[in-house]
């Protein structure tokens, strides 16, 4: 059994992206594309909570995290949705 949930977290792929012209509907802009990838594909530690800023050193900028997708299927998809902080 502790086998199968590791395997299971192995298999996330977890993506931080920012929309380009919110609709109103998060989800409808994601299924249609509305978005820019900052950072594919990541390998992190913590899942940052709603409302948690983060910091990308490449960038020397913050960012607050404005909602958190979870697709489960054959792999585990998080999609964190940023928006830039002013």
């Amino acid at each position: 059994m502790l086998k199968y949930l590791i395997s299971i977290f192995k298999r996330q792929e977890i993506n931080v992206i920012e929309l380009i012209q919110s609709s109103g509907n998060i989800i409808d802009d994601i299924n249609t594309g509305n978005f820019k990838y900052v950072k594919p594909n990541i390998k992190i530690k913590h899942i940052p909570n709603y409302n948690e800023l983060v910091y990308f050193d490449n960038e020397n900028k913050y960012y607050r995290v404005v909602n958190i997708f979870h697709s489960l299927g054959k792999k585990h998809i998080i999609w964190i949705i940023i928006e830039p902080l002013i």
